[in-house]
């Protein structure tokens, strides 16, 4: 039986919610947002998402956008408007956020030295803020152009006969690219992406989810309209079964050239127990969500 006295209970209740809460800060998007943890029946939503990448997506994105106040924006977003306008690195910010307020830490760790005349192995526990340091996020979006608009180009030089030039246009993906772009693998491949990547994404996803669009020049001619490929699926198909690894390296390199102090890095200075050595131990946010949430080990 609910006592008589039960919403003097849950209003009470609902402050310790408001003190779980975190405020961060979107670096593309450039405002504020608070955020609240995740609850039990949050995780049972995401656990029976697990089966499709896209979909486990999709409700995560959802997660993020329910547990998100915005206290710089006179009007609360749509979901659509909310995916379509927020990047992925500010995602990255809003997980860590969450995960902060709902775990504290990412549990006992296991970390090894890379000193080679110690390489002693050890356990630490590791707290979600100590993750976020002065130099996590280098810059914020400066420009008066939107991210969504604004790009960078890499050229890949053919030279052929019946192929000349390749170029990529690269851009800040949005959430809704994320998903777009999870929509292309399958639950096993994201699981064999963790184990040998520790990303979600092989590198074959990572440049598909930053092309905005590729355009391929078959002649020299400068007046020579390209072909041009802008769907995800094009996208994806054309870097997996046409672009050589080293390739996509230097086309990701262009990219971070550009864009790379706006994407957080979560990482903390661990020190050995043994021969006082300090190196950093980076993590994944998203995949560290993940593996909390549904039990996947590395």
């Amino acid at each position: 039986m609910i006592p008589n006295n039960s919403a003097n209970v849950f209003q009470k209740l609902e402050k310790f919610k408001q003190i779980r809460k975190r405020q961060v800060f979107c670096p593309v998007a450039r405002h504020r947002v608070l955020v609240s943890p995740l609850t039990v029946a949050d995780d049972l939503s995401l656990r029976t998402m697990i089966t499709s990448p896209d979909i486990y997506d999709n409700e995560l994105s959802h997660l993020i956008f329910d547990h998100c106040e915005f206290p710089d924006l006179q009007t609360r977003p749509k979901y659509e408007q909310f995916i379509d306008n927020v990047s992925h690195f500010d995602k990255k910010i809003l997980i860590w956020g969450i995960f902060d307020a709902t775990y504290d830490t990412l549990g006992e760790q296991e970390l090894t030295c890379p000193d080679a005349k110690c390489a002693e192995k050890f356990k630490q526990v590791i707290k979600a803020r100590e993750l976020i340091t002065e130099d996590s996020i280098k810059n914020i979006w400066d420009k008066e152009e939107a991210f969504t608009t604004h790009f960078v180009e890499h050229t890949l030089n053919v030279s052929e006969e019946d192929l000349d030039r390749i170029i990529f246009k690269l851009t800040i993906p949005t959430m809704k690219k994320h998903l777009d772009i999870l929509r292309m693998i399958d639950a096993a491949m994201l699981k064999d992406n963790m184990s040998k990547f520790g990303t979600l994404m092989s590198r074959t996803e990572e440049l598909a989810l930053i092309t905005k669009s590729i355009n391929i020049y078959f002649d020299k001619n400068p007046e020579s309209q390209p072909s041009e490929l802008k769907t995800a699926r094009e996208i994806h198909r054309m870097i997996g079964d046409y672009i050589p690894l080293d390739e996509i390296a230097n086309i990701i390199k262009s990219f971070n050239d550009e864009y790379s102090k706006m994407d957080p890095e979560f990482k903390a200075m661990i020190q050995c127990p043994t021969c006082g050595k300090e190196f950093p131990f980076k993590i994944d946010m998203e995949v560290a969500l993940f593996r909390s949430f549904l039990g996947v080990t590395p």
